[in-house]
């Protein structure tokens, strides 16, 4: 993506089984998911861990999608 590529971070698009707010949100409107690393890919338990390093980069990730979004032109409105 434009934000991994200028946060200079390894991605990868992937299907995620979780379902989290996006599977339903999907229904209405474009969605993504930024993932991080965590220790030994454990997640979802009292095991998680992820490395501030990990935390940071996802949040810098972030914030480069949410202004590319922020400066890209609005799709037209379609009405339902």
């Amino acid at each position: 993506t434009n934000a991994t590529r200028a946060a200079r971070v390894a991605a990868m698009e992937m299907v995620s089984r979780a379902y989290h707010d996006a599977l339903f949100m999907a229904r209405i409107a474009p969605t993504a998911m930024i993932f991080i690393p965590c220790r030994n890919g454990v997640s979802h338990t009292p095991d998680e861990y992820a490395s501030r390093e990990a935390i940071s980069t996802g949040v810098q990730v972030l914030a480069l999608t949410l202004a590319n979004l922020a400066s890209a032109p609005l799709p037209p409105h379609q009405p339902q």
